[in-house]
């Protein structure tokens, strides 16, 4: 059965197609999309924090990765998406060393924020003590900076969850115990930590000075006591 078209809807079914035509074309034609990373202020991070340099943000859209190269305070420009994405949540990841998306979706817009937040890499300070034969030091106490202690295990062992206002590249760090060397060190949050805490010798320096300070005691003593003889001699 053929179906005939009235001549006179020609024009309408003419100009319904163009239309669509130039609405697909204009959905799928690249729309540029300015793109700018800012560290989430809410969040009292440490002032050493390092600040957010470079990285890359992947956009997952219409099936299709999306790669924008992100800088520090500049604005990113990306022509690739498609105009069908504007105004919709898509799903995002952030490459970079010491940040992360503040969510997991952005919402594309001609001026898009990328909010940003520590990505947790300097996060958990771990590691273990022990003596100079390899033996694990228990109840060693570890100070980080200059207001928070940690205590280690049976093992040896000593694991804490940092908050953003204690993360930064280099903590400095001091382990101590009664009859152990202290130890003072840098250390990057991240990797495993081995302190080796060598026991302190007896008759260390301090014995030392105490027994100096007894041997000049005594000297005066003795001093004294000759003089004393002395004079009873000559009486």
């Amino acid at each position: 059965m053929e179906l005939k078209l009235d001549k006179k809807l020609w024009p309408v079914v003419a100009l319904a197609l163009f239309l669509a035509v130039v609405a697909g074309f204009w959905l799928l034609s690249p729309s540029k999309v300015l793109f700018k990373p800012i560290p989430d202020t809410a969040i009292k991070s440490n002032p050493d924090y390092p600040a957010f340099r470079n990285g890359i943000l992947t956009l997952f859209a219409d099936g299709q990765e999306h790669k924008i190269a992100l800088a520090e305070n500049s604005e990113a420009i990306y022509k690739g998406l498609p105009k069908s994405v504007m105004g919709t949540s898509v799903a995002a990841s952030l490459d970079s060393p010491y940040w992360k998306l503040k969510t997991g979706t952005l919402t594309v817009k001609k001026n898009t924020s990328v909010d940003l937040v520590p990505n947790g890499s300097l996060a958990v300070l771990y590691g273990n003590v022990v003596d100079e034969s390899g033996a694990p030091v228990r109840d060693a106490s570890i100070r980080i900076g200059t207001d928070t202690v940690l205590y280690t295990n049976n093992q040896g062992v000593f694991k804490a969850e940092l908050s953003y206002s204690l993360q930064k590249e280099n903590q400095q760090l001091i382990i101590s115990k009664n009859g152990y060397v202290a130890q003072q060190l840098n250390h990057r949050p991240g990797s495993n930590l081995v302190v080796h805490m060598p026991r302190a010798a007896s008759g260390g320096r301090t014995t030392v000075v105490v027994r100096e300070q007894e041997k000049r005691k005594l000297s005066d003593v003795v001093a004294e006591e000759a003089i004393k003889a002395g004079f009873r001699k000559h009486f």
